[in-house]
């Protein structure tokens, strides 16, 4: 998990991750939560994840996100935005 996500040596706060891994739990009933972060380790943004579940939800009606999430993990990961994966969007954008 650390390989693909460095910065939990550096900056995240391990009581965060625990707290995220049980919101992930809540998120994601049925899942092996500890597999998905180590495959995903973006997830632990639980705001973003909860959002690109919503996403999800309003591009596929009738799918259910969560079990998407199982067989394509792809699909929705591919929603999640924030500063989990580009450094620089908490950068103001003087045309936004």
């Amino acid at each position: 998990m650390v390989n693909n996500r460095m910065s939990l040596l550096l900056d995240d706060d391990m009581a965060e991750v625990e707290q995220a891994a049980l919101r992930l739990r809540q998120l994601l009933p049925g899942m092996n939560v500890d597999a998905f972060v180590t495959d995903y380790p973006l997830v632990l943004d639980t705001d973003c994840l909860e959002r690109a579940l919503e996403d999800c939800r309003l591009l596929l009606p009738g799918v259910d996100p969560v079990v998407l999430l199982r067989v394509e993990p792809e699909r929705v990961v591919s929603l999640v935005k924030g500063r989990a994966l580009l450094p620089y969007d908490q950068l103001p954008n003087p045309w936004g």
